[in-house]
């Protein structure tokens, strides 16, 4: 296999230089200055050099000399930009051009420009003998660089010739090695190279590379440790060894590396990257999964940062966006075997054996024995029912790996689930036989004899397996497993105690013991055996959520929240907890509650369905139809199938009072599931909303095929139906057959106003009294039974009808402004008390401030009355009604002509009004008067 070389610099680090200013008195020349700089380059100090150097420019800045050790030291310390500036102004100030030839070459390989070294003037011959080896080095890295290896190999060469230890041509010829995929020659020229340069830091970088590949991972820790005292090779080197370290699992050190990095590099994806691979080997992927996104976010083509994404995401099983980024990946590298191997698992995840066939199809070109592939191939021929395929890859298995349990376990079971029940039972008992410890093979062998039907044969292998190894706590498990499912719960007892003094903290037993304490109905002791299991393994999932189950059985809610609200903590990355207490909220009322929970893990979960469907219930739930709405889309691209999703669209919608999207949504519900009722039926309603008759006619049509002719929400609507086409006969008895169905008040509603407006109005104020007889609490049919006394002048009945709703609702306006109109004439000092206590609850109501008007008139208080009359007509300028009572008013206070002028005004012809007749007596008298 052929090694392709890392870049050996993978970072170039442009360092800010504070520039310090001389100290004062100083008086320094610019030679002085240069002369200060050479003492501390030779001591090693370069940002002292750096310094004196600036301060010399600042006296002459045309110094070419001060130029030209400003490029040097800027090549030392990795800047290519700064050292290819520098070096250009000192050959324009007068320095040869062969004395920048080296310095220059430097720089433009430090910036990538290996092009530009290439098809520079090349001129050896004006150099020294080490110059000329040096020179020829460095632009043999740059035919290296890009991939002219021949011509590289050439340049090499011609240097070694003229300089036989020339550590740059040796190192270069060690890379070579590797791209020729001669590792030992590659280790015995770097060893050469660092034995007489042992800080050569090129070479100390390429030796980490090859103990990586070694596996010697501490030995590339301590290369790439030494490379970094180079400041070119430091960022490069460091970022290298952030991987070892955390190979190494040394996470501290690592995260140290990285916080190093970040100081020096800003927003640079692969730093990214690599925190996100120290947080995902750490287990923590809800912050690896947001450190990989951040990294692709910068660079949309980092192949590391999209396939590690995908792992995470199918790691938190957010399947729809592992997919994506792994075939985003495998744009950029087609031939990725480990892509392909995660990407099959996830569609097979996903519910598509056939793509995931696919995909470990290719694997297995790559590598035929690779067995976790077969197992996905078995899985896979499994879904697609393709039984001889399964057999084949599980014998494919049992070959590769002949010392295997597993993989005969594997074939065993498919060999029985295949319907090779005795050979299969075969391969299981010989596992057992040849590995009398193996606890799955001797689980399989009872679920198999179980599922066969031969529970005696499961029994005996159970015990034997337990006789065979008297001191395993799982072996009495299965057999205390197999006495539960033959129901002698007591035998199943003495086997899990026994395992429990085998094995003191074994959780799975504490979960048996207390299934049959449930089974038995002593929730109790099931509640302690749970308690036992937290002490064995505190936070543990299974059995917290099992507590929680137990309260509910209990009836102890609150214990079940606090139970699941500890599995949350303790199981940060857990979703069932957080879905299970979601929905108590929500039944609770609590929506709000219940999107705040959700909302906590919508980051870690971005695609996982369950999770978006409990925030759009909840959402809905609680009102913000804009936030469902969102939800809800995004959950509608997940599952574009889901009917349901629609139906809560349309829901959505209907809280944002958009019927035409509503309209729309509940379109696609009933074309998805043509056989769901309930988008039908919202169809119908809004049909019958609109007054479309044939729609709605068509969508009842469809609802009698799917349910019984007696449904009450059918009746409805051909209640409505009859309603809305005038068809009042249809109506009463459509309306007679729902409140069959249901007795409600609001049926009984319903029901009268039909046979109001067919005519029978006694036979609705029957009904109406018949109901208030038998629940004298309903206030709502009292008021519409009063109502109805009122339409039919039964004045009488009414007031008593309205007195007795007062008696339920003492501050219901309508009563007592309906109660003081009646009584206005009969008894005007009640009628006003009445009046006074309506006008108390609702100032502004005109139709209150009209009957308060005429109390006060009948009281003799006219002035008041006119006040009162003059507000309502500001509300309702042309009520001829309060039109009327000004005129009852004016009559009153003696402006008689004014009156007869509102009367004329108000019985035009085509008015129609309760008091017309009044009113047409009114004016005749009046003007009789005159």
């Amino acid at each position: 296999m052929k090694i392709t070389l890392l870049p050996s610099l993978l970072f170039i680090s442009v360092l800010s230089v504070a520039v310090l200013q001389g100290c004062s008195g100083t008086d320094l020349t610019d030679a002085e200055y240069v002369a200060l700089a050479k003492d501390h380059q030779d001591k090693g100090d370069l940002q002292a050099s750096l310094i004196e150097l600036k301060n010399a420019l600042k006296i002459n800045p045309d110094n070419p000399e001060a130029r030209w050790l400003l490029g040097g030291i800027y090549i030392k310390l990795g800047a290519g930009a700064s050292a290819e500036k520098e070096l250009r102004r000192a050959v324009k100030l007068g320095l040869t051009p062969e004395s920048a030839e080296i310095p220059l070459t430097r720089a433009f390989l430090l910036r990538g420009k290996n092009q530009e070294v290439i098809d520079s003037d090349f001129s050896p011959n004006k150099l020294s003998d080490s110059d000329q080896a040096e020179l020829l080095a460095l632009r043999a890295d740059a035919y290296f660089g890009t991939e002219n290896l021949d011509k590289a190999e050439e340049l090499y060469d011609m240097a070694l010739a003229i300089k036989a230890d020339i550590p740059e041509a040796r190192t270069g010829k060690a890379r070579l090695a590797i791209m020729q995929n001669d590792l030992d020659e590659a280790r015995k020229r770097i060893s050469a190279v660092l034995e007489k340069t042992p800080d050569f830091a090129s070479a100390l970088s390429l030796l980490g590379l090859m103990e990586t590949w070694d596996g010697n991972l501490e030995k590339a820790e301590e290369a790439y440790t030494k490379a970094m005292q180079d400041p070119v090779y430091a960022i490069a080197s460091q970022y290298h060894r952030v991987f070892l370290r955390i190979r190494l699992k040394k996470f501290d050190q690592a995260a140290e590396d990285i916080n190093e990095l970040k100081k020096r590099l800003k927003d640079i994806p692969s730093v990214s990257y690599a925190e996100g691979l120290l947080h995902f080997a750490q287990g923590n992927f809800t912050e690896a999964q947001g450190l990989f996104e951040h990294a692709i976010g910068l660079a949309p083509n980092h192949a590391g940062a999209l396939f590690y994404a995908g792992a995470t995401h199918t790691v938190l099983g957010n399947t729809l966006s592992a997919s994506t980024y792994l075939r985003r990946h495998l744009a950029l590298n087609p031939r990725s075997v480990a892509a392909q191997r995660l990407l099959a698992q996830v569609e097979l995840q996903s519910g598509n054996p056939a793509e995931a066939e696919k995909l470990a199809l290719q694997v297995m070109k790559e590598d035929p024995e690779d067995v976790f592939t077969m197992n996905l191939l078995a899985d896979a021929s499994t879904a697609l029912g393709n039984e001889e395929a399964v057999v084949s890859y599980r014998r494919r298995m049992v070959a590769t790996q002949p010392d295997s349990p597993g993989a005969k376990i594997r074939l065993g079971n498919t060999l029985i689930n295949m319907g090779e029940a005795d050979e299969g039972l075969r391969e299981l008992q010989q596992v057992l036989e040849q590995y009398p410890g193996e606890h799955g093979a001797a689980q399989s062998l009872i679920q198999q004899h179980q599922r066969l039907g031969d529970f005696d044969a499961a029994l005996n292998t159970a015990r034997e397996h337990r006789d065979s190894q008297p001191g395993s706590a799982v072996a009495h498990v299965l057999l205390g497993t197999v006495y539960l499912s033959r129901k002698e719960t007591g035998e199943a007892t003495k086997v899990f105690e026994r395992a429990l003094e085998i094995e003191p903290n074994n959780v799975s037993v504490y979960h048996a013991l207390a299934l049959i304490s449930i089974q038995e109905k002593d929730l109790n002791s099931a509640n302690g055996y749970y308690q036992e299991a937290l002490k064995a393994r505190p936070g543990d999932l299974k059995t917290l959520m099992n507590l929680a189950n137990l309260h509910a059985m209990q009836g102890d809610q609150v214990s079940r929240i606090k139970v699941l609200e500890d599995a949350i903590t303790s199981n940060p990355n857990a979703l069932q907890p957080v879905l299970s207490l979601g929905r108590i909220y929500l039944a609770e009322g609590e929506a709000g509650k219940a999107i705040d929970i959700v909302e906590e893990k919508r980051s870690q979960y971005v695609s996982n369905k369950d999770l978006l469907g409990l925030l759009a219930e909840a959402q809905l739930a609680d009102g913000r139809y804009d936030e469902a709405k969102v939800t809800l889309i995004r959950l509608n691209k997940l599952v574009p199938e889901e009917a349901r999703v629609y139906y809560a669209l349309a829901a959505a919608y209907q809280g944002l009072n958009d019927s035409e999207k509503m309209r729309e949504a509940l379109d696609k519900a009933a074309a998805l599931d043509p056989d769901a009722v309930p988008p039908q039926i919202v169809l119908a309603r809004l049909a019958i909303e609109q007054r479309n008759i044939a729609a709605a006619e068509s969508r009842i049509v469809a609802i009698k095929k799917r349910v019984s002719k007696d449904n009450p929400e059918l009746l409805q609507l051909e209640a409505q139906l009859a309603e809305i086409k005038g068809d009042w006969s249809d109506a009463v008895t459509a309306y007679e057959r729902l409140f069959n169905q249901e007795a409600t008040s609001v049926n009984l509603r319903r029901l009268a106003r039909a046979q109001w407006n067919a005519g029978h109005k006694d036979k609705a104020v029957q009904d109406y009294e018949q109901w208030a007889q038998e629940h004298p609490q309903d206030a709502r049919v009292l008021l519409e039974l009063s109502a109805r006394y009122m339409t039919l002048e039964r004045n009488q009945d009414a007031i008593e009808t309205y007195k007795s709703l007062l008696e339920l609702a003492p501050d219901n306006v309508l009563a007592l402004n309906n109660l003081a109109s009646l009584l206005n004439k009969t008894d005007p000092e009640a009628a006003l008390g009445y009046a006074q206590r309506a006008y108390s609850l609702a100032p502004e109501a005109p139709g209150v401030l009209d009957t308060l008007a005429g109390t006060l008139l009948s009281t003799g208080d006219t002035e008041r009355a006119a006040r009162m009359i003059e507000r309502a007509l500001t509300k309702q300028p042309d009520n001829p009604s309060f039109l009327y009572r000004r005129a009852q008013i004016l009559e009153a206070g003696g402006q008689g002509e004014e009156a007869i002028r509102v009367l004329d005004e108000i019985l035009q012809p085509g008015r129609s009004f309760r008091e017309r007749r009044e009113a047409e007596a009114m004016l005749e008298r009046l003007r009789s008067r005159s």
